[in-house]
């Protein structure tokens, strides 16, 4: 069988395909069967064929797979958890920095997943001014994140860390600007 499916199929499906032959075989009778090896043959082709048509439905080809080293695990280090925390307070602390009508209004876009109309609406301004709102506060946010960014920096210059540290900063600095 490994013979038949060798040159139709990818060597790491033949085992596969092997084992679907053998699994609609073991269910049959086989007192009734004259030449058995055609008939295995005939079960194999039926069993290509289904995985061709099971394929093209799925459109198989289309797929990629997903390796380890493409997709590799999320580090949740007690580092990065730390970070990310002190990331989130900086954050918070500047929002309330804002100025109340900019705050509720950043408030409305972004957690409660309004659009700029209907803040516009609610708060009966225009649309540009909650663009307006929206562009202040997200540059008082960014300064304050980078601010963060750069005293950490200068704590801890030397590192991936701070490689990684300098290339947000070039990042969030080109994004404000």
């Amino acid at each position: 069988m490994r013979a038949f499916f060798r040159n139709k199929v990818q060597e790491d499906e033949i085992d596969d395909l092997v084992q679907e032959v053998l699994i609609r075989m073991h269910g049959r009778d086989a007192s009734g069967i004259d030449n058995l090896e055609h008939y295995v043959i005939r079960a194999a082709r039926n069993v290509l064929r289904d995985r061709y048509r099971r394929d093209q439905v799925r459109r198989r080809q289309d797929h990629c797979e997903l390796l380890e080293h493409d997709h590799p695990p999320d580090d949740m280090s007690p580092e990065r958890i730390l970070r990310a925390r002190e990331q989130l307070a900086t954050t918070l602390q500047a929002m309330d920095e804002l100025p109340e009508r900019s705050r509720t209004i950043l408030v409305l876009l972004r957690w409660e997943g309004m659009s700029y109309s209907e803040v516009a609406e609610l708060l009966d301004i225009s649309v540009s001014a909650v663009q307006k709102h929206v562009t202040r506060s997200m540059r008082h946010l960014m300064a304050r994140v980078l601010e963060r960014h750069e005293s950490q920096a200068d704590i801890e210059p030397s590192g991936e860390r701070g490689v990684l540290d300098r290339r947000r900063r070039m990042a969030c600095s080109s994004a404000v600007n």
